[in-house]
């Protein structure tokens, strides 16, 4: 939950700093801290399409990075 309402994503539960791999190919959006979802990536996929990954324990990518492949990450 975030405040009252349930949100449509998927929670994964994984030990700190364990690897988190993008959904697919794409750019980093934006990346940053939210109260809630404490440290972020958002990546822009084709057609429009967003994953967000939210939780990190770190993040070691930085904005408008484009990949050519799969992107990993930490989470906590």
């Amino acid at each position: 939950f975030r405040g009252t309402r349930l949100h449509a994503g998927l929670d994964f539960p994984a030990p700190t700093g364990a690897l988190v791999v993008a959904a697919g190919r794409g750019r980093v959006a934006s990346s940053g801290f939210d109260p809630g979802w404490g440290r972020f990536v958002v990546i822009s996929h084709v057609a429009g399409v967003r994953s967000l990954y939210a939780h990190l324990s770190a993040v070691a990518v930085s904005r408008t990075r484009s990949m050519n492949r799969l992107l990993k990450f930490p989470m906590t």
